[in-house]
């Protein structure tokens, strides 16, 4: 189990180290190999590098091209646009190249602290093999408002990870609708041997493209305005709130933003954790809900 867990920190680090360069010589990996614990001091060989690069392609699906660039030969992935391209493979290859950092510099681990996600180990495996099978799910229930929990059959059609917590979207199988349910909320998942015809045309990028987070609207988007004070702009430029979002004004005092998508609670609880630095421009329901909700804090804290 060691060797194995060596064996992909090992390759995390060979994807890693060449992904960050435009192009670099086998005599340049082996520099930055020596320096890592990964190596325990002994070179990284030719030979042993062509069955990494091997490997890599077997199971990452990235091929590391080796190319003559003057008289030295220079190894790059092929397919480093994919990465940005395919949001599951860059978000795996993120998580477990960080695991492999932390992992390498031991003597730094308790000076590097991450996020915890509280849910998702115990039922992500069931539910990832109820999606490749196209069986139903049987799943015990309980919303945190509900004194009792409940069983329910589902169909199974995509799991998104949102603010450290995983939501699997699925049809009820009783009446056909589709719902949301979050996994630290489950009792229990358990695969059926009932198949399901999952639909060629779903799209679970498509289905959320106009949603913030896991809340969803059938309506048609809508245009919002927002304007960030003091400094919050800049922090929405480098981590934008949506994939619609576009900067349209700038000044001295703000920054002012487009978004087209459902004004959904999750967003509007977004924007109320910045409330001392938003102002909503339009549309002109969307800023009066806001300022309901927070004249109702305001309240409630008096």
């Amino acid at each position: 189990m060691i060797k194995i867990a060596r064996l992909f920190q090992t390759y995390i680090w060979i994807i890693d180290t060449i992904r960050r360069t435009r192009g670099i010589t086998l005599e340049e990996i082996n520099e930055q190999w020596l320096r890592t614990q990964l190596s325990e001091g002994i070179p990284l060989h030719r030979n042993s590098f062509k069955r990494y690069r091997d490997a890599i392609e077997d199971t990452f699906h990235l091929k590391i091209e080796c190319r003559k660039q003057g008289d030295q030969f220079r190894y790059s992935l092929s397919q480093s646009r994919d990465l940005h391209g395919n949001q599951l493979k860059h978000w795996l290859l993120s998580t477990m190249t960080v695991a492999g950092i932390v992992g390498e510099s031991k003597h730094l681990q308790k000076r590097i602290l991450l996020e915890y996600v509280p849910s998702g180990e115990d039922y992500l495996a069931e539910i990832t093999r109820a999606m490749e099978r196209n069986c139903t799910l049987e799943i015990e229930y309980r919303k945190f408002t509900d004194a009792q929990s409940y069983t329910i059959e589902v169909e199974p059609y995509c799991l998104k990870l949102f603010r450290q917590r995983w939501y699997l979207l699925a049809r009820r199988v009783a009446d056909g609708r589709m719902r949301i349910f979050s996994l630290d909320r489950m009792q229990y998942a358990l695969s059926t041997d009932h198949p399901f015809v999952f639909p060629d045309d779903f799209n679970a990028a498509d289905y959320f493209q106009h949603d913030f987070g896991i809340f969803h609207d059938d309506k048609a988007p809508t245009l919002i305005t927002i304007r960030a004070y003091n400094g919050l702009g800049k922090y929405y430029t480098t981590l934008p709130l949506h994939h619609t979002q576009r900067l349209v004004a700038s000044t001295d005092q703000y920054d002012e933003f487009t978004l087209c998508l459902h004004p959904t609670p999750d967003f509007i609880q977004e924007l109320l954790s910045q409330a001392d630095r938003i102002e909503i421009v339009s549309p002109q329901t969307l800023r009066q809900t806001f300022h309901s909700l927070l004249s109702e804090a305001a309240m409630r804290n008096n």
